[in-house]
């Protein structure tokens, strides 16, 4: 048939008024790709055409007629016709309910003309295509769709040349075909996967009946249009609103029900078959054999069984605060919190593959063969051929050459996972034996990840490998192996293994003691701190649970051992003193076990006599419990210490041992922390065994120590005795502390035991900080020139140390300051000196100007009149840290002047120990400040020039000369940065008098009450 024939067809049906007849055959001829009739196209594309032929077309809406659009919109501008618009909506509204079932029936019919249509076509084809051969329709389409993905994608040449090859269609225009645009390529591959083949072509078929439906609805489209008035809008918008909250209280809910959830499983998200808490048990439940492993799914092969254990309860002595706390000192928390690898279905692993395939093909190289982990991961817990999965986890062990620590925990965070797919028999069978052949690895990573796969896996490796074959391991790494890191991982894996082992299994608890013992005697710090923080702990609570006695735990004689190292030692290292601290801090963690030892409670759980406390930021330390401390104090009352022989042997191997340990350590430097450690031995001992025995025992022990005829050169007066008793078994500190501090002022001896008490109640004890400003005070109005004396230099401890507010800082300590500067006597007014430099640089006194100014003016009036050598290198030490912190002004014109005056007496009188003092202060004051060149060469240059000539010492003079050096480059440039002055050194004014300061001074003090 030729093309003149079509368009006499189309012109007669077009004329006759058979629509139906003529849409049709104008989609035929689309689908079998011919080009469009011109009238049939333009008569469908026409609105108006249907219009006027409503009623011949649709008598379902012949209604349609009366109502046109100027009428109607007319009617509803007026306020006369809004019942009339009513009455018209309430037909329209029947109308669009009718209109809408014909448009489900004329689906229908044009679907089947289409498939027999199609199928009459197929028929007829001289070659044989199966049912699935592309129609005309389909290649339209798909052609669309294939250009729209290559320009999306950025593939221009590619999307010019398909546009070539079919220059027949024009790309620009869907409607040419009457189709309403599918969604694109990539969402088309999506639902195939999701949704299934034959269900996304029902849904593509719809879409295109839709769109060759379209201008047969018109006028219900111009209806529906019509339909969304303000009402409406607002209704949906109310009930959107109120979906809205509905969903946000289930949100709530849900959270609720998920909080609850998390508190009763802190350590298990995905593995909740696995893991559970009873009571005072451990978190974890565990398969104890392969027979308690249930099949769920018969029909698949063995290899790819999903087990269900059946659990048992393990009875772990700990309460749950010490479990928290060790399984989050050796890491083991923090794999089940959170999970990467969640249970995934079959679907998901194609998209898991799609997201890290990418990734995967750009990096393959060693740095980024993590990309690689989550695919091998998920590919071995879903492939049913075990020889595959063998494969593939040999390549995940070796993947990495030297995994970092974020390596490490991707990759064990893949081993939980599978071992929770696993279950215990296929994780013995399959993925454990990967992991003992790196034991022996030549990288220390290896065998760290190791180590630390141990840690996370514990709850799922069954009982009889766990207790040989992961403990032998772990022994080796602990003890033998030589790297740090790889021992710290083994000691956190025996720590984890004892978590989760139960009274049945204890045979191989003194093998697990013997390694703790023998960490805590090693040399390395970390390792001893790692022991410390978690096996001791846990070790420590199965030696109590066990009923191991006390020598078990400490030794025969633990404090004699620990006093012989003292005794013999003649080397004041560093090193020896940190082994110390942490022998010390061994007996300080050790303590409530031993105690509730010799105090056994069998009427007690062993998890309810011991719990845990946090005493600072870091440090957590075993207690004992309430109703093991009422059990103490019953036996105690009863007569128990007279008669037990636990109790004569804790007395004078711990008490009396802790006594004479500290009467042979010093107080100084390198033992404070030893001190510290002491003092909290003491003050537990007392706490533990109440007020009767530390009367009876405890204090009679330290008094026997300080008896009237001990020589003041005695070591015991330098010694920890002195802060032991003072801060551990003091009931009034203060009064004590005030009569020792009178004891040694008045012996004139020096004693670094009350520095340390003083500092300790200065730094950490604010509670009685106004206590011990009342001692100060009443040093202060002594007699005694040594007690005003040491009261300054205690004011000056309190301003650097204390954290002061500034009504106690102005009101209290001021006032002292500036009793002691006016004080007749030298020495007490020396001893202002470092009082009044330190309130001049505190943060309360640089954000105060007048503040500062008065302080300032008051140490100024010291300068005059100290002119021997020990005054003289307070104050230039002093002004060494207050110059760079003063105004410019008051700096310029006095302290720079008294400087120079100070510096000049000490050239005049070769005071050589003041030297080395004064370069310190130009130092810092050369680095602290921008100076201009005139204040440089008058008030710095002549002063170092002259300090130059009198030193003698080398290291002085080139200190001298490279100060000199410096000064001088820098008063050559130009004055960039311009000072507060500019004036030589004859311009500058004198030095103040000491009356005109004075009568300054007394102008200033009369304004602020300065009290006590």
């Amino acid at each position: 048939m030729s093309k003149a024939d079509h368009r006499s067809i189309a012109e007669t049906l077009l004329e006759e008024g058979f629509l139906l007849s003529a849409l049709e055959f104008h989609t035929e001829i689309l689908e079998r790709g011919l080009p469009p009739m011109t009238n049939l196209k333009s008569f469908f594309e026409n609105p108006s055409n249907f219009e006027e032929n409503a009623i011949l077309s649709l008598d379902r809406c012949a209604s349609q007629a009366t109502l046109d659009d100027s009428s109607l919109w007319g009617g509803m501008s007026t306020e006369d016709s809004r019942q009339e618009t009513d009455n018209k909506l309430a037909v329209l509204e029947f109308e669009l309910r009718k209109a809408r079932e014909s448009i489900t029936t004329l689906k229908e019919e044009l679907a089947s003309k289409e498939s027999i249509h199609t199928s009459i076509q197929s028929k007829s084809t001289e070659n044989n295509h199966d049912e699935r051969t592309i129609s005309s329709r389909e290649l339209t389409l798909l052609n669309h769709l294939i250009n729209d993905y290559l320009l999306e994608n950025n593939y221009k040449l590619t999307s010019i040349t398909f546009s070539d090859e079919n220059a027949d269609m024009d790309f620009e225009e869907w409607e040419e075909s009457l189709y309403m645009k599918p969604p694109n390529l990539l969402s088309l591959f999506r639902g195939y996967y999701l949704k299934g083949h034959s269900h996304l072509f029902k849904d593509l078929d719809d879409m295109y009946v839709d769109k060759a439906l379209q201008t047969e609805t018109v006028e219900i489209d111009h209806t529906d249009s019509f339909m969304q008035t303000d009402d409406d809008e607002f209704m949906e918008m109310e009930s959107l609103k109120e979906t809205i909250e509905a969903q946000n209280k289930t949100i709530d809910v849900l959270k609720e029900r998920f909080s609850h959830m998390s508190e009763a499983l802190p350590y298990s998200s995905s593995s909740k078959e696995n893991i559970g808490i009873q009571g005072n048990s451990s978190p974890f439940e565990e398969v104890e054999n392969e027979e308690e492993v249930t099949s769920i799914n018969d029909t698949n092969d063995c290899d790819n069984q999903e087990l269900t254990p059946t659990t048992k309860t393990l009875t772990f002595p700990l309460n749950y605060g010490i479990y928290e706390h060790v399984c989050d000192k050796i890491g083991l928390c923090n794999f089940y919190n959170q999970s990467k690898y969640e249970e995934e279905s079959e679907e998901d692993i194609f998209f898991l593959l799609g997201s890290s395939l990418p990734k995967i093909v750009p990096n393959v190289l060693l740095a980024k063969r993590e990309d690689l982990i989550p695919v091998i991961m998920s590919v071995i817990k879903h492939h049913p051929d075990i020889k595959v999965r063998d494969l593939l986890l040999e390549i995940l062990f070796n993947l990495i050459k030297k995994p970092d620590s974020s390596q490490r925990k991707m990759i064990i965070e893949g081993y939980v996972s599978l071992a929770e797919k696993f279950g215990p028999s296929r994780l013995e069978s399959e993925l454990l034996p990967h992991c003992w052949e790196q034991i022996d690895h030549k990288y220390p990573s290896r065998r760290t990840l190791v180590a630390e796969t141990c840690v996370t896996l514990m709850p799922y490796i069954p009982p009889s490998i766990r207790n040989s074959l992961v403990l032998s391991m772990l022994q080796q790494l602990a003890l033998d192996d030589k790297d740090v890191n790889v021992r710290i991982a083994a000691i956190k894996g025996v720590s984890s293994l004892l978590l989760f082992m139960n009274e049945a299994e204890v045979d191989k608890f003194n093998t697990i003691w013997k390694i703790t013992t023998s960490c805590l005697k090693d040399t390395n710090e970390q390792i001893i701190k790692t022991t410390q923080e978690s096996l001791l702990l846990v070790s420590a609570f199965w030696c109590f649970t066990l009923g191991q006695d006390v020598e078990t735990l400490l030794g025969s004689d633990p404090i004699e051992d620990l006093l012989r190292n003292v005794i013999d030692l003649h080397d004041e290292a560093s090193s020896f003193w940190k082994g110390i601290y942490f022998k010390v801090k061994t007996v300080l963690l050790l303590l409530p076990i031993v105690i509730s030892t010799v105090f056994r409670n069998t009427s007690v759980e062993p998890h309810e006599c011991l719990d845990l406390k946090q005493r600072n930021d870091e440090d957590v330390f075993i207690v004992l419990g309430e109703k093991q401390l009422l059990h103490i104090q019953e036996l105690i009352s009863g007569g128990y210490c007279q008669d037990s022989s636990l109790f004569q042997w804790f007395s004078s191997n711990i008490i009396e041992g802790i006594v004479r340990v500290s009467a042979q350590i010093p107080v100084n430097p390198l033992t404070e922390g030893v001190v510290e450690l002491l003092i909290l031995i003491i003050k537990d001992i007392a706490n533990y065994v109440g007020s009767s025995l530390v009367e009876d025992i405890l204090k009679p022990s330290f008094g026997s120590y300080f008896r009237p005829d001990l020589p003041l050169t005695s070591p015991l007066y330098s010694s920890s005795l002195l802060p032991l008793f003072l801060l551990g078994l003091s009931s009034n500190i203060m009064t004590d502390l005030k009569q020792w501090i009178s004891f040694y002022v008045k012996k004139s001896v020096h004693s670094s035991s009350i520095d340390f008490v003083v500092n300790e109640v200065i730094e950490n004890r604010p509670d009685l900080r106004s206590s011990f400003l009342e001692i100060i005070w009443d040093f202060l109005v002594s007699d005694d020139p040594s007690f005003r004396s040491r009261g300054g230099t205690y004011i000056n401890e309190v301003i650097l140390k204390a954290k002061l507010d500034y009504d106690f800082f102005n009101v209290k300590l001021l006032p002292a300051l500036v009793t002691l500067a006016s004080d007749p006597e030298l020495s007490v007014r020396r001893s202002a000196i470092a009082g009044l430099g330190s309130a001049a640089v505190h943060d309360l006194t640089v954000c105060n100007p007048e503040l500062s100014e008065k302080i300032l003016l008051q140490f100024i009036s010291l300068v005059d009149g100290q002119k021997d050598e020990e005054s003289l290198q307070k104050l230039i030490l002093q002004l060494g840290y207050i110059i760079p912190i003063s105004s410019p002004k008051l700096r310029d014109q006095v302290l720079l002047n008294k400087l120079g005056e100070l510096t000049t007496v000490v050239i005049n009188e070769r005071f050589n120990t003041c030297i080395e003092v004064t370069l310190e202060s130009y130092r810092n004051i050369l680095n602290n400040l921008i100076l201009p060149k005139s204040i440089l060469r008058s008030h710095i240059l002549p002063y170092l020039r002259n300090l130059s000539e009198i030193v003698s010492e080398q290291s002085q003079k080139d200190s001298v000369s490279y100060i000199l050096k410096n000064v001088e480059t820098m008063a050559q440039e130009s004055n960039i940065l311009s000072p507060s002055s500019n004036s030589s050194i004859e311009k500058l004014p004198s030095s103040p008098s000491m009356e005109e300061v004075k009568q300054k001074m007394g102008k200033l003090f009369a304004k602020p009450s300065w009290k006590k």
